[in-house]
């Protein structure tokens, strides 16, 4: 028995109680398991009361038809509240935002790739990396068309500021895409979230694509029927941390129990709990990776516009 792992169960979900508290009736369960996740992995205790000064500071700072107050706000608000000083992040963070709206359409996305500018540039590089981010996403378009949207603006900033080349890293992300395709009938969307994220994972790219189809199936086998739509770009990043698949596998149903006796009534379905899972290895391993955290916003973010539509 895996005390530690459990352990990690019980503080996941009471991180969970927190930010459902701290977002009021408003909060999904989705956005909860994010903000739990976040700050598992940043080292940070999640505060209610600093948590809504930053809703409220979100809200004085920008206006009503703005991305920051569309779908993500919240989880924004959470991690800007993980922040030793949130309203100069904040400042910063809408600076960022003023040069990627030249680029790009403001939606809900836009604010969480500014987010992530202010973590990884310099305010005087914000311009230069908007640019390139422009130029990745049109090669993005280049290659899927009717597959490339709002949520591809996060990880083709994510690309820009990963340092590497961008047609080899474009190109990289296409050959996983063509790799895991034929296992991927109508759920094209999820598998570019998949595919850019593992872009982003070291190691060969088919190599990355066979250990997330091998972990896949690897749950099958334990009658773990995981879903091939978004969650599954959390669980590839997961299956390419460097853990051998059998350890994961193994904790896995181990965690998936244990939150299952935790909190019977909190899981709308079995793919919830599943994917919540994932989010507590993530933060056991201490997978503390930006396209983790990008990958669960996206998938957050799809679901609550879903939801508006719906």
């Amino acid at each position: 028995m895996n005390y530690e792992l459990l352990e990690r169960c019980d503080e996941f979900m009471q991180y969970h109680a927190i930010m459902k508290h701290a977002l009021g009736i408003n909060g999904t369960g989705e956005e909860c398991a994010v903000g739990a996740y976040y700050y598992l992995i940043s080292g940070a205790f999640p505060d209610t009361a600093r948590i809504r000064e930053c809703r409220e500071l979100l809200r004085r700072r920008s206006g009503v038809f703005s991305g920051f107050r569309a779908h993500g706000a919240d989880i924004l608000a959470c991690m800007l509240a993980a922040d030793d000083d949130p309203e100069y992040r904040l400042e910063l963070t809408i600076l960022a935002h003023q040069y990627l709206r030249t680029e790009f359409t403001d939606t809900s996305y836009l604010p969480i790739l500014a987010f992530f500018f202010t973590e990884y540039l310099r305010e005087d590089q914000f311009q230069r990396y908007t640019v390139k981010a422009k130029q990745v996403y049109g090669m993005m378009r280049d290659q899927h068309i009717m597959l490339t949207s709002y949520e591809d603006v996060i990880f083709a900033g994510l690309f820009a500021m990963s340092g590497r080349d961008l047609q080899q890293l474009t190109d990289e992300a296409e050959a996983i895409y063509q790799y895991l395709k034929p296992a991927f009938s109508f759920n094209g969307n999820p598998l570019q979230t998949l595919s850019h994220a593992l872009a982003l994972c070291q190691g060969d790219p088919v190599d990355k694509a066979e250990r997330t189809g091998h972990m896949w199936r690897l749950l099958q086998k334990h009658r773990i029927r995981f879903p091939k739509s978004f969650p599954i770009a959390a669980l590839g990043i997961l299956a390419n941390s460097g853990i051998e698949a059998e350890v994961i596998c193994q904790d896995f149903l181990r965690a998936q129990e244990q939150l299952k006796e935790l909190v019977h009534g909190l899981f709308s379905s079995k793919e919830t709990r599943y994917y919540f899972t994932v989010l507590v290895l993530a933060s056991y391993y201490l997978i503390n990776s930006t396209e983790m955290t990008a990958a669960v916003i996206i998938r957050m973010i799809v679901l609550l516009a879903a939801s508006d539509s719906a």
